[in-house]
């Protein structure tokens, strides 16, 4: 009996060892290509899907124009597993032409499988410039802005990415000309702007305002305000900065300015142009221990960054919010969408509200957008609107259902009234283009469009970037 017991077991025991070595035996065959990357003749990388029998960049596609009789692979195959292509080993060294589809192998042992490799570039309609353009020279900043000056464009960076006491911060200038690579511009002086310094270009003159400085800059210059949030050095004053060559700038702010003739410090605040103005409305601080948006009632104008107005609205609707689209249109100054008090379902705006006269008397141009008077714009935050020929196009922004839930949005939404928005046709949209909070529109030559990263992540009730894209489109806007 004890015997028969022991055999007993010793089966069981094999089978289970069986049953599990057929396990493993299966997944060891499970063969092919784990990950791979189109790499162009210029060294740009584009991310492959890896699909059963294709592997193809349809969510990372090429800038339109790329050389595709030059492209190499970038394989991670199994283990085990050679790539081949025309009966030849794949190697990184492999040059493909992509500018038809073409087969390559995957072989391990007696198994065999092909992919179909396709290339996929960018249309007219809606352009990926750059995936990264900290590839192309852009240093990877925690904040930055551009604009379109006297035939370049010019980005505005802070690197702030350690902010200890007596680290070193960069505050620095960029070039470019085509939105892909980028130059670093020698300025005068050496240091220029601060974190969430935003640029505006008025009368052939380029202005830099905003921003808060930390630590050590490139020159050793240590700030010496300590901030809220307990990190020091900082400095939280109001910054102003111009230039009509983009290389020499001109410090705007005497620091014997008296009280309440110049905006207070902040970084990110919103601007646009218009009738010969700057417009200026809201931003973010540093107060009580966090960042904060400035739900302001009050706008700034200025038309040399110097001498500045504060424009007190008188009417009973008082815009007050933050992170809203600020821009003007039919003559008439808009604020679209945004937050008021901190990042809630509730604390989203549902209105559209326009001024006439420059911001001191407003009117609720739609009440509820939530109603469908206002077509497919739902409420939302960080939205911005750029215009072309009278129309309007809205691009970015985030949504806050009433379950707490964020969801970035990628629709272009278009509008002639500034008060109907309808999401533009499937074909007409950016493909690929991922959804984010105040992406940067830069009106180009003719009817290009430029979009420039935005926010990635953020954090806390007020929305602080934590992570930024730095992605480049172009956009055919009609």
């Amino acid at each position: 009996m004890k015997k028969t017991t022991l055999m007993l077991g010793m089966l069981l025991l094999f089978s289970v060892v069986a049953l599990f070595s057929c396990k493993d035996d299966d997944e060891q065959k499970v063969f092919g290509v784990l990950t791979a990357k189109m790499i162009t003749g210029d060294g740009r990388a584009y991310n492959c899907v890896v699909e059963a029998d294709r592997l193809i960049n349809s969510a990372d596609s090429m800038k339109m124009g790329t050389d595709l009789s030059t492209i190499s692979l970038q394989i991670e195959p199994s283990m085990g597993t050679v790539m081949y292509y025309n009966n030849e080993p794949l190697t990184e060294a492999t040059v493909l032409n992509l500018t038809e589809p073409l087969t390559i192998q995957a072989i391990n042992g007696k198994d065999v499988k092909a992919y179909r490799v396709e290339a996929v570039v960018q249309t007219a309609e809606g352009a990926k410039v750059s995936s990264d353009m900290t590839a192309t020279g852009l240093r990877k900043f925690s904040s930055y802005d551009i604009a379109y000056f006297k035939g370049k464009l010019y980005c505005i960076g802070a690197d702030v990415a350690d902010k200890n006491v007596g680290s070193a911060t960069y505050y620095q200038l960029y070039s470019s000309e085509d939105g892909d690579t980028w130059t670093k511009v020698n300025t005068n002086p050496k240091v220029i702007g601060g974190l969430g310094t935003k640029l505006v270009v008025l009368n052939n003159t380029l202005f830099a305002f905003g921003g808060y400085r930390y630590g050590l800059d490139e020159d050793g210059n240590e700030n010496s305000t300590t901030s809220w949030s307990g990190v020091e050095p900082i400095s939280m004053d109001w910054a102003a900065m111009s230039t009509t060559d983009g290389t020499n700038w001109t410090n705007l702010v005497t620091g014997e300015e008296e009280a309440g003739t110049v905006p207070t410090g902040r970084m990110y605040p919103n601007l646009c142009v218009h009738n010969g103005k700057i417009y200026m409305h809201g931003g973010g601080m540093f107060g009580f221990g966090q960042f904060q948006g400035m739900s302001e009632r009050n706008l700034w104008t200025t038309t040399d960054g110097k001498t500045w107005e504060n424009v007190m609205a008188t009417s009973e609707v008082m815009p007050i919010r933050y992170a809203e689209a600020l821009f003007f249109f039919n003559g008439k100054l808009w604020m679209l969408g945004g937050v008021q008090s901190f990042l809630s379902f509730s604390g989203i705006k549902k209105d559209i509200c326009s001024s006439a006269d420059g911001g001191l008397t407003w009117v609720q141009e739609v009440e509820d957008v939530t109603t469908g008077a206002a077509g497919d714009f739902t409420p939302r935050w960080g939205a911005k609107v750029a215009e072309h020929n009278g129309v309007l196009y809205m691009i970015g922004g985030s949504t806050f259902d009433a379950e707490g839930t964020q969801a970035m949005i990628a629709d272009i939404l278009r509008s002639t009234d500034g008060k109907t928005w309808t999401a533009l046709d499937e074909a007409d949209q950016l493909p690929n283009f991922e959804g984010r909070v105040n992406p940067i529109l830069v009106n180009g030559n003719g009817s290009l469009l430029w979009i420039f990263g935005g926010t990635k992540e953020f954090t806390g009730s007020y929305g602080e970037p934590t992570e930024l894209y730095f992605d480049a489109w172009q956009k055919v806007i009609k």
